[in-house]
Formats: structure tokens, sequence, C-alpha cells
């Protein structure tokens, strides 16, 4: 029995719209910041769902703007899902800055995805500084 152009049309329709939908975003948190010296600072992340997809690479950005991005100064701690440990360096004493932690994941060769959770602020003030 031979299927009419239609349905066949409407098969490959079917797959195709299964076959394109997207990962959901890695789930992250983002560790406390602490042994902050006056240019550096310890923080890190827990990557705990990959969102369907490989992460490719994990790590913290920070800003002094409240929404850091992978743009801004960032770390690259390894792939996969886990908890790391990020060193940031090259700060500034007496600058308050936003700290997340952010996946990236890479479902198919020409397609990025990135994540971060809301940043928390730390102020590099004299007092906490080692």
């Amino acid at each position: 029995m031979t299927l009419p152009p239609i349905s066949v049309v409407f098969i490959i329709s079917a797959v195709y719209l299964v076959s394109c939908s997207k990962p959901t975003p890695p789930a992250v948190t983002t560790a406390n910041v602490s042994a902050i010296t006056y240019t550096t600072a310890t923080s890190g992340g827990n990557v705990t769902g990959d969102g369907g997809a490989d992460i490719i690479s994990r790590g913290v950005c920070w800003n002094t703007s409240a929404k850091p991005t992978v743009s801004n100064s960032k770390t690259s701690d390894g792939q996969g899902t886990g908890s790391f440990s990020s060193n940031l360096t090259q700060l500034t004493p007496g600058t308050p800055y936003y700290v997340r932690a952010y996946a990236t994941m890479k479902p198919e060769p020409v397609t990025e995805m990135k994540s971060c959770l809301p940043p928390r602020r730390y102020p590099w003030q004299q007092s906490q500084l080692q």
C-alpha cells in the first residue's frame, strides 16, 4: 500500500519538529566567594543538570555590573556536570563585583547555549581582604 504524498509530508514534518527541540538550560548554582585577597578570590559552582546536552565548558563570570556574562571576565573550569572551583584574578581592591556560575552546552556543532544564575554581589573592601 502506497501512502498519498500529503501523508509523507506530514510524517517528515512531525519527525523534523521532534528532532529540532532545544534542550533546557543546564542547572547551575554559584558557590560563595572566599579566600579574598587584594586582587584575587575563589568561588566556583555546581552543574547539577545538563539540560539534555553535553556541557562543554563551565566556570564563573564576574563584572562590576549587576549581570555578568561570559563576555566579561570568566574562568574555564572543565566540562560536564559536578562541582568545580574557580580562581578569580585581576580584581581591583575596593571595587564591588558580581559573580555567577555558568555552563555552556553544545547540542549540535553550530549551536551554543549559555546559562547563568542571578549574580551575587561581593564588595572588595579593605576589611574583607586577607
